[in-house]
């Protein structure tokens, strides 16, 4: 009787070389272990408990440097973030 197609079932073919590579960048969501700064920002959102006086002072400092909120503070803790 021919083999045709399944002639191979049953046999055990060999590991890729890098499987040691493969398993680390393996992640549990299916995306990419780099973070790439520019992509589209959907990853997280973040919800920050402010008082008054907080809110005021940051929307004062953004203001002050023609931005918006969220803009400012985007640029403050990826600057604080860099310097640490």
């Amino acid at each position: 009787m021919a083999k045709g197609d399944f002639g191979d079932i049953g046999k055990k073919r060999a590991a890729p070389q890098n499987v040691d590579a493969f398993v680390e960048s393996a992640t549990a969501d299916g995306t990419s272990n780099s973070a790439d700064p520019r992509a589209k920002r959907d990853y997280k959102n973040l919800r920050i408990g402010l008082n008054r006086h907080e809110y005021e002072l940051l929307e004062k400092a953004a203001q002050r440097d023609g931005m918006t909120l969220v803009g400012f503070i985007r640029s403050a803790f990826v600057k604080k973030a860099k310097g640490i």
